[in-house]
């Protein structure tokens, strides 16, 4: 959205704040693409691969593993399916994997949680993407998530709200869930 912004700036205005660079949407041709995600394994903590476009040899070689989340979004899936997705992701070496299935239904936001319980990993973070997953955000840290995602702006869970309305990092026990 803001184009190649300069990681020293970033974290000279944000010190010890961890940087992660994402080209999610972006349709550059691939030689632009892997020129963008090199040059940002250079300066950002983090580099966010594409599990559907990222994965060729010449973006791996320019991103090492230890800065690599490769990311998935797409259709609602069923069980089975999120698993086999996963597994081919994991099949790539990285210090995170991310994946966020729309979800149609408060029960298809539930998928991606149930496959966070059942791998039990602190590197996978998975929730249902879209409106009726948003409280499925919340609850992917209590099972393991590492990192809680939300919009710049204009949702019910913006970044702003998620910093004012929840104690993240904290994990609270929760009482009640409705």
């Amino acid at each position: 959205l803001v184009g190649d912004l300069d990681p020293a700036a970033l974290r000279r205005a944000l010190p010890g704040r961890r940087l992660l660079y994402t080209l999610r949407g972006h349709a550059d041709p691939p030689s632009v693409r892997l020129a963008r995600l090199a040059s940002a394994a250079a300066g950002y903590d983090t580099v966010d691969l594409d599990a559907d476009r990222d994965l060729t040899p010449d973006v791996l070689a320019a991103v090492p593993p230890a800065r690599r989340r490769i990311s998935w979004h797409g259709p609602a899936v069923p069980l089975p399916a999120l698993r086999d997705r996963f597994a081919t992701m994991a099949a790539v070496p990285a210090a995170g994997y991310l994946l966020a299935p729309e979800a149609a239904s408060a029960a298809a936001a539930l998928v991606p949680l149930r496959l966070l319980a059942e791998l039990g990993r602190r590197d996978v973070t998975a929730y249902g993407a879209g409106p009726l997953g948003t409280w499925s955000r919340l609850l992917a840290p209590y099972l393991g998530a590492p990192t809680v995602a939300g919009p710049l702006e204009d949702d019910p869970l913006d970044v702003v709200r998620l910093c004012a309305d929840y104690p993240f990092p904290a994990l609270p026990q929760v009482r009640d869930l409705y």
